[in-house]
């Protein structure tokens, strides 16, 4: 029984991964020529299935795919404010996207697209350093208005932004055993927010 037991350890320690060995692979393909802008959903994927190759359980792993098809803003597209790679305004990189993914594990983020280094945060410092600007900017130019009524613009706030997050749409997926994606849940901010 003890050798049983013994044995269970072991083959769990081999096969398990530590937060600081993810994230020591997630900054190995951050710098790797294998990820590119634009590529998101294949940036992910290549992330997760090196982790599930590696020993992580995939039951942990969520592919989190992000949208907000209702953004005025972002004319139905994502407003991202800290991204690698985008416009460069005097401290924020810009970029809107239709989507986005990124991997959650363990209330961790991990994002290829985020800031100018590897950085690993929890989802509610992410989604207010990704996608709320700590300053105005102005991404459209002067005459830039959104509305009939109130006619915002052409600056982007953090008020701006706040109303914006609330109209993102979060989809929890996962992998099954044939490494396929299978959605599992379609959430608001405050879904989201609640359950991690």
């Amino acid at each position: 029984m003890k050798t049983f037991i013994l044995l269970s350890i072991i083959c769990f320690n081999v096969f398990a991964l530590t937060q600081k060995e993810i994230n020591v692979i997630f900054e190995k393909y951050y710098y790797s020529n294998q990820i590119s802008s634009r590529h998101c959903g294949k940036n992910t994927d290549l992330f997760l299935k090196t982790l599930f190759k590696k020993g992580l359980d995939k039951d942990i792993a969520i592919n989190l795919y992000i949208e907000s098809p209702l953004s005025s803003w972002g004319f139905g597209q994502l407003v991202a404010t800290n991204a690698r790679w985008g416009k460069k305004y005097d401290y924020v990189t810009h970029t809107n996207w239709y989507f986005h993914v990124v991997t959650l594990i363990d209330n961790m983020i991990y994002d290829f697209s985020f800031n100018n280094t590897p950085r690993v945060i929890d989802l509610r410092t992410y989604l207010n350093e990704m996608f709320i600007p700590q300053n105005s900017f102005m991404p459209y130019g002067e005459s830039f208005r959104i509305g009939s009524v109130d006619r915002q613009g052409p600056y982007y706030t953090k008020e701006n932004a706040i109303k914006n997050l609330k109209l993102f749409n979060f989809s929890i997926r996962m992998y099954d055993d044939e490494n396929n994606l299978v959605e599992i849940e379609k959430l608001k901010l405050e879904q989201l927010l609640n359950i991690f």
